[in-house]
């Protein structure tokens, strides 16, 4: 439509049309160009906006300065810890209290002392001899000596307030036998003996052992040839009893009894061990001492039948020995028992 228009209009008509065009596009580039000048730069604004938090951040600083500065005591409250430099340096800390009279320090070690006793014995006769505790103290173990050569040992065990020894004296000399009671001052805990017997029959060996109850703790143990006719050739600490090993030539059968020295307490035993093979007609004799806690009892085994076993003061150390009365050689082991309280 508007090109048969076109065509239909004179030669003035689009003269005038073709000007009025051309200065309608001159007035919309000028327009254009007016507005572009006129608008600011994006890169400016962001600039000029980052200027005013900036200003707006020193300002609010500075006036948070002011504030705490002038009036930090108003508005201290009761659920922010103090700072630090406002601790005043000239107080004096309160003291701190004294202990109650009410409360008990820990239990210390119990210390050991070793009592003796001795008795002459007539030859081929049986002797025997009880060493004593003296008041204050706790018997917990034992041991006894004599020449070896001139024994046979047919009893060592713990008695009320100290610890008993019997022998045979073998000779046709008198001989002297010496028993050895291992005290305690400061034990906290208690002791309690067990017992248990067998019967050997004549030429046989026997083992005889007594444990100690759930709870407590063997700290040492003994022996008893009730009709003083066996050959004892062990007694030592097993698991968490004593046993004792004895051989009957008598003839005839015989009881052996075995005693347990059960410690009601915190307490740990731990077992040294020596061994050797010993010729016939030899004496053989190792003395042990403990690295740590108490040297507080020892064992024997063997089938040469004579010993000794006891606490030496001079050297705190445990000694045993034995003779060998067979023909043959014989094998031999010595224990040591080290004893810690906690």
């Amino acid at each position: 439509m508007l090109v048969n228009r076109w065509r239909n209009w004179s030669l003035n008509q689009k003269r005038t049309a073709i000007l009025l065009l051309s200065v309608m596009v001159v007035l919309a580039v000028a327009f254009l160009m007016y507005f572009n000048q006129s608008s600011p730069n994006p890169q400016e604004n962001v600039a000029a906006n980052q200027e005013t938090v900036n200003n707006s951040t020193e300002s609010y600083g500075q006036d948070k300065s002011a504030k705490s500065s002038g009036s930090a005591a108003n508005e201290a409250t009761t659920d922010q810890p103090a700072p630090v430099d406002s601790v005043d340096s000239s107080a004096t800390a309160p003291a701190a209290p004294a202990p109650s009279s009410s409360s008990t320090p820990p239990p210390s070690q119990p210390t050991m002392s070793t009592v003796s006793s001795s008795v002459s014995v007539s030859p081929l006769t049986v002797g025997s001899t009880t060493a004593r505790c003296p008041a204050g103290t706790k018997v917990v173990a034992g041991g006894f000596h004599a020449t070896e050569e001139a024994i046979l040992l047919r009893a060592s065990y713990m008695v009320s307030g100290g610890w008993f020894v019997k022998a045979t004296n073998r000779t046709t000399s008198a001989i002297t036998i010496n028993s050895y009671a291992q005290c305690l001052t400061g034990l906290s805990g208690t002791m309690q003996t067990l017992t248990n017997s067998t019967t050997i029959a004549d030429s046989a060996s026997g083992t005889i052992n007594k444990d100690c109850p759930t709870g407590e703790t063997v700290m040492s143990g003994g022996f008893d040839s009730m009709q003083n006719n066996l050959n004892i050739t062990f007694s030592a600490k097993v698991d968490n009893g004593w046993r004792a090993n004895a051989v009957n030539t008598s003839g005839s059968a015989q009881t052996l009894k075995v005693l347990t020295n059960c410690y009601v307490g915190g307490v740990s035993v731990t077992q040294l061990l020596e061994t050797a093979s010993v010729p016939a007609g030899w004496t053989w004799t190792k003395e042990k001492a403990c690295s740590s806690g108490l040297t507080m009892m020892g064992g024997f085994a063997s089938s040469a039948h004579a010993f000794s076993s006891f606490f030496m003061t001079s050297n705190s150390k445990w000694k045993t020995a034995v003779f060998n009365t067979t023909s043959a050689p014989v094998n031999f082991k010595a224990y040591t028992y080290c004893t810690e309280f906690s």
